[in-house]
This record gives C-alpha cells, sequence and structure tokens, in this order.
C-alpha cells in the first residue's frame, strides 16, 4: 500500500511537472537564448514550479519528504543551463530550509546533484546538437542514484539505510521516466518551435524574395512598355517614310516617264530618216540618244515596280503555260547580246511539257533579269538556262561562267540599290541596282523563292522556283 501511494505521489508531481514546464517554455521564447534575463526568469519559474512540487509531497516520515523537484532541477540544468540552474536550485534549496525537518540537507543535496548533473547534459547537448531517448533516460537514473545517496549519507541515524530500499525501485523507475517524459516533450515543443521560426524566416526571405522579383518585373514592364511605345512610334515612322518613299517613287517615275518616251520616240523618228537625211556620225549619236533613253526609261519601270510592290499595289493575272517555252522565249530575246560578247547561251530542257500556272509577264521578267545579268557579268564562256520539275514546284536554274560573287557580296545581293561590279577590274556596271530586289520580291509575290549559289572564279548560280499551281491567300488556287 506504501509502495502505491509512493507511485501515484510521485505520478501527480510528474503531472504538474508537464504542465509548469510547457507554460515555462512558452513564457521563456519571447526572450533571446543566452540572455541574463531568460535565465533569471525561467530560473525563477522552474524554482517556483520545484516550490509548488514540494507543496505536495510524499512524505516518508516526519520531516523527510519526496516530490519532484528533483526532476525539475534536473531539467532546469538542461534546458537553462547553469544560470538556470543556479537560480531555480536557490530558491529549491531556500524553501526546503524552509521546511526544515531531518531530511533538509538530503534534500538540499538532492536539489544541487540534480541542478550540476542537468548542467552537464546541458554542455554535453551543446557539443553533439542532440540527445537521445536513452541519454535522457540516463540523466534521470543517475540523478535518482544520486538522490538515493544522498538519503544515506546525509539522513541521521542511519535512516537512510532503512528509507532508501523501500522507496529505491518507485525512484529509480517511475522517476527517471518522468524525467525522460517531460524532457522530451520540452525538446518536442523546442524542435516544433524552432520549425515554425525557420518557417516563418523562410516565408520572410520568400516573401522578401517575391517583392523584389515583383519590383524587378514591374520595372521590366515599364521598360518594356516605353520600349514597346518607343518601337510603335519608330514604326509609325518608319510606314510614314516607306509610303512618303513610295509616293514619291510613283510620282517621280510617272513624270520621268512622259518625256523619256518622248525623248526615245523623237530619236526613233530621226534614226528612220523620216525627218530627213542624217550623216553617219550624226546617226551614231541620235543612236546613243536612243539606248541612253532606253535604258533611264529601264531604270525608270523598275523603279515604279518596286513602288508598286512596297505598297502591294502589284497586279498579277495567272495563266497556263509551258516552262519549256517560257526559258526558251527569254533566252531567244537576249541571243543576240549574248552573240556579239562571244558567248555560248543554251537550255536544257525536259522532253515533256512542264506545265505551270503563274503571271507570264512576271515569270518573264524575272527570268529575264537573271539571264540579262548572266550575259552581263559574264566575258567568256557560256550561260545556261535549265529547266526541271521536282514534286508541285517547278525551277528555272540560270548558270553562268563568270567571276561569281564573295560570300560577303551574297547577303547582300537582294538589297536594293545594290549595283554589281565588273569581272576583272571590278568597274561599276551600268544599273540602279534594283533588277535582283524586284525580282526576288517578285518571286515571293507569286509564291515562289529566288536563291543564289556562287564560287568566286567558278560563276554563280540563281534559281527561280515557283509552284506548279499556286494558292491564294484563301488557300485556292487562282
Amino acid at each position: 500500500m506504501r509502495l502505491t501511494r509512493v507511485v501515484l505521489s510521485l505520478v501527480q508531481n510528474i503531472a504538474i511537472l508537464v504542465a509548469l514546464t510547457v507554460a515555462t517554455q512558452a513564457v521563456t521564447r519571447r526572450f533571446e537564448p543566452g540572455s541574463r534575463r531568460r535565465a533569471l526568469l525561467l530560473g525563477t519559474l522552474f524554482g517556483a514550479t520545484a516550490v509548488l512540487g514540494m507543496m505536495t509531497p510524499f512524505r516518508a516520515a516526519e520531516g523527510i519528504i519526496y516530490d519532484g523537484r528533483s526532476i525539475v532541477l534536473g531539467i532546469a540544468g538542461l534546458f537553462g543551463g547553469p544560470g538556470t540552474a543556479a537560480v531555480a536550485a536557490s530558491i529549491a534549496a531556500a524553501y526546503r530550509m524552509h521546511l526544515g525537518g531531518a531530511g533538509t540537507w538530503a534534500g538540499v543535496a538532492t536539489i544541487v546533484e540534480s541542478a550540476v548533473l542537468g548542467v552537464a547534459l546541458f554542455y554535453h547537448r551543446r557539443q553533439a546538437g542532440h540527445l537521445f531517448w536513452w541519454e535522457l533516460l540516463a540523466l534521470g537514473i543517475a540523478i535518482h542514484a544520486g538522490m538515493l545517496a544522498c538519503q544515506v549519507v546525509f539522513l541521521p541515524s542511519g535512516r537512510g539505510l532503512e528509507i532508501a530500499p523501500r522507496i529505491a525501485i518507485p525512484v529509480l523507475t517511475v522517476y527517471p521516466v518522468g524525467l525522460m517524459l517531460v524532457a522530451r516533450l520540452m525538446l518536442d515543443e523546442e524542435e516544433r518551435h524552432q520549425r515554425i521560426e525557420e518557417l516563418r524566416a523562410l516565408n520572410a526571405t520568400l516573401e522578401r524574395m517575391v517583392d523584389e522579383r515583383t519590383e524587378e518585373l514591374q520595372a521590366a514592364n515599364e521598360e518594356l512598355e516605353q520600349t514597346n511605345e518607343e518601337l510603335m512610334r519608330a514604326l509609325a515612322e518608319i510606314d510614314a517614310a516607306s509610303q512618303s518613299k513610295s509616293a514619291f517613287l510613283r510620282a517621280m517615275s510617272h513624270e520621268l516617264r512622259t518625256p523619256l518616251n518622248s525623248v526615245i520616240g523623237f530619236a526613233d523618228l530621226l534614226a528612220s530618216g523620216l525627218a530627213g537625211p542624217l550623216t553617219e556620225e550624226q546617226a551614231k549619236q541620235v543612236g546613243m540618244i536612243r539606248d541612253a533613253g532606253r535604258h533611264l526609261l529601264e531604270l525608270v519601270n523598275q523603279t515604279l515596280d518596286l513602288a508598286r510592290i512596297e505598297a502591294g499595289r502589284l497586279d498579277l493575272s495567272f495563266d497556263d503555260l509551258d516552262a519549256r517555252d517560257l526559258a526558251t522565249s527569254v533566252v531567244e530575246s537576249l541571243r543576240p547580246e549574248a552573240d556579239a560578247k562571244g558567248l555560248a547561251v543554251r537550255t536544257e530542257l525536259p522532253d515533256e511539257p512542264v506545265p505551270l500556272r503563274t503571271d507570264p509577264l512576271r515569270a518573264r521578267e524575272i527570268l529575264t533579269n537573271l539571264v540579262a545579268n548572266a550575259v552581263k557579268f559574264t566575258e567568256t564562256g557560256s550561260v545556261t538556262v535549265t529547266v526541271s520539275r521536282e514534286d508541285d514546284r517547278v525551277a528555272f536554274a540560270v548558270s553562268d561562267t563568270g567571276p561569281g560573287i564573295s560570300p560577303e557580296d551574297a547577303r547582300r545581293i537582294f538589297l536594293e540599290f545594290v549595283q554589281g561590279t565588273g569581272p576583272e577590274d571590278r568597274r561599276a556596271i551600268p544599273g540602279a541596282g534594283l533588277g535582283l530586289t524586284i525580282s526576288k520580291r517578285l518571286a515571293e509575290a507569286l509564291g515562289g523563292t529566288l536563291e543564289l549559289a556562287s564560287e568566286v572564279g567558278r560563276g554563280s548560280t540563281f534559281t527561280l522556283t515557283l509552284p506548279a499551281q499556286p494558292l491564294d491567300t484563301a488557300g485556292r488556287q487562282p
């Protein structure tokens, strides 16, 4: 019966300790670890908890009491360190001395050794960084084995040898387990609080990063909006400039064509002799005027074509034809110029017809420009026009044995106003540098492509590829 009362009393004290120690930790969280105020407050609370335990003790004999102060002082040293343990032990020892009785010095000695052993494990925890459950249990056994030793040493008249065996079993079983449970509960609470603080710190960091990124994105968006506005203004200016240029080119072309046609007409009239006979020198000069006028008219027509293409006012009229006939017609029209330079101009055509639906006028314009350029830039050798069909595409390849085009020039050959150069002395070739530009844009307008393959010293090949049956913007055949 006595053993049962000892156990019940100890369990009651442990329950009080659990509630008070958890409350104690909740109060002390507001102070920085290691601060004097925290050590003083924590020591005071642990000391008060020990005093409360001593108010409801188990009395083994007159003046000899047992309670949970050993657990409280051990935990005070373990979690608070030497400062907290010293304050708590002082309060508990003072109260125990106030109670007096035969077990006073044994009780005070138990208070001291419990606090000292708790502080020892405090330093071990600081070095190891963690505590295992068996280390807490070992602390509880060591403290309460020391408590029994204090009973034997300090109780008068050998009473310790009489009482210690009676309380040894509950003291060495219930007390250590109680200390382990309370300490484990406080450790769990500490870890939970630490995780909460880490999460708060992480959330604060994330919020700060989000705020920084948000500010950066807002600044970037503002810059992007400003850039977009500047780009829109620049595009508007470019569009206005392009429209002004196209309008100017159209107006100037029309204004130039009328007097040019008159010049060419009068030159033809003079050359024909209808206005009277001309001397040989006069006929030669009239011929020069006529040729120059025709050349200038060709440049004006090219400029007008470019203006129409840029303005999107190019009219196309599709018709069915044989690609072989188109190639032959272009070659024959330029054969006199090739013969005058001693160049061989030939075609390589399939045996079977090559049906092609396209704008005959524009296709002929492109092909004529390519063959004329080949003849113009080739001094010796030949010019060959090859027609082939692959799947739904028809290709016209115009190859020459001229000087070829360097990679640097090839990259800009289709740009506006880029003129070719002569094969030997690199002298300028007459022209406005618009022929290939117009040809490429006409090819694209017809749904095709115009590409260049060239090697310096080995000639060039311009390939015009057109769809055999082109589709309009709605996906229908025109």
